[in-house]
């Protein structure tokens, strides 16, 4: 391609640009004047959207938030029920003194264990809890020693 060519070509393209700009301003001024009128919804266009526009996710507008606000104060403890198990503020009764309950029964189960089953029943507890607490907390205790499947004893 020449020189000649390509400022023919030039000179096209911005003949086309400025005829679009053209016809968007028209288009702008329309608008305006449609909106400053207060002119009914007479396009095919707004007669089309009658369903409800989704919101995105996120924050609400103007800075809505949800919970408590900062500063705010927690409310306090719920009264308990007459002769309800205290509580350690988190979840459920206390539950200190399971350990030592649990090597008490094994301390007299004797060298022929105690079941994991029967310590759960004097306990009042699950038997998946006193399993737990057997691999967990009391694998701390080399006096205790696993001899059969759920049967557990103390040796000292």
């Amino acid at each position: 391609m020449n020189l000649s060519t390509l400022t023919q070509k030039l000179t096209d393209l911005i003949s086309d640009r400025d005829q679009v700009q053209r016809q968007i301003d028209g288009v702008i001024d329309e608008l305006n004047s449609f909106r400053s009128s207060g002119g009914g919804s007479t396009s095919p266009a707004a007669e089309q959207s009658e369903a409800p526009i989704r919101r995105k996710p996120g924050p609400k507008p103007g800075g809505a938030r949800r919970g408590r606000k900062p500063g705010a104060l927690k409310p306090g403890p719920k009264p308990r029920a007459q002769g309800a198990a205290p509580t350690n503020g988190r979840r459920g009764p206390k539950t200190r003194g399971a350990g030592d309950r649990i090597i008490e029964i094994l301390k007299r189960g004797g060298r022929s264990g105690v079941p994991v089953a029967d310590i759960a029943d004097r306990l009042g507890k699950k038997k998946e809890t006193i399993h737990v607490w057997l691999y967990t907390s009391g694998k701390k205790f080399n006096e205790l020693e696993k001899i059969g499947k759920g049967l557990w004893r103390w040796n000292g």
